[in-house]
């Protein structure tokens, strides 16, 4: 394939070489169809034999006029197939503000498709891995590819609560707290009352006493409470406090 320079559209290596038209299309008016479709239609006349996914959505009855985008999973499902069957894929302007043209950039690079940009004829340079999953956000994103075609970003960087918490703990917790709700003159309170806000002094006081009998069982001994009751009961005091200081903290105070 030639690489001209200047304004000049990328020209075929041979009459009717494949090309893939890449570009942006979610928040353009009508999908920017219209730019899809006169950029499709001069580099036929250069003598490409073009792949636009915008013919592709008409032809199956999307109106871009009136009709809701699906999913990038649906789409990138039709997409990145026709990426790997071309020769070439082009770009449109604005392709980078794009999830599904980084993408498919993307998948082309490692396919060692060649990318060019319509606007220059120029190559395209490969993404870093980084950009290539930015989000439209501009957010840098890993994204894990299922076989359904679904995408999502990986776990990296992200709390893995079935990892750090056990279910045992969380069930007798939850066991305990039930118990609790019951007051000492037989009334029900919310299982959220604790919300409406105890002094720290309160839940700092509460915490040693049951972390004492705590340390008492652990150093053989005899207690007020059993075990559980209070491992689950220091487990509160510490939540609650800490509840406390992360409200105090997002209040500013």
């Amino acid at each position: 394939m030639n690489e001209p320079a200047g304004t000049t559209l990328p020209v075929p290596a041979f009459f009717g070489q494949r090309c893939y038209l890449a570009g942006k299309m979610r928040g353009i008016e009508e999908y920017n169809f219209p730019a899809f479709h006169e950029a499709t239609a001069k580099l036929r006349v250069a003598g490409w034999d073009v792949w636009s996914p915008a013919e592709r959505e008409e032809q199956s009855g999307f109106n871009p006029k009136t009709d809701e985008a699906q999913s990038t999973a649906y789409y990138m499902r039709q997409d990145l197939p026709a990426v790997c069957e071309s020769d070439v894929v082009i770009v449109l302007p604005g392709w980078e503000e794009s999830v599904g043209a980084r993408l498919e950039v993307h998948v082309a690079h490692e396919c060692e498709i060649p990318v060019y940009d319509y606007a220059t004829g120029e190559r395209v340079r490969r993404l870093p891995r980084s950009e290539a999953v930015k989000d439209s956000k501009g957010i840098h994103r890993k994204t894990r590819f299922f076989n359904t075609g679904a995408t999502r970003d990986t776990a990296e960087g992200k709390p893995d609560y079935p990892g750090f918490l056990s279910p045992l703990v969380v069930k007798r917790f939850g066991e305990y707290m039930l118990k609790h709700q019951v007051q000492s003159d037989g009334t029900l309170r919310s299982s959220s009352n604790w919300k409406k806000g105890i002094p720290l002094e309160a839940y700092l006081s509460s915490a040693w006493r049951h972390l004492l009998d705590w340390w008492l069982q652990h150093e053989g001994h005899e207690a007020r409470e059993p075990l559980e009751d209070a491992l689950c009961a220091v487990l509160f005091n510490a939540a609650g406090y800490l509840h406390e200081v992360l409200k105090a903290d997002a209040a500013g105070t």
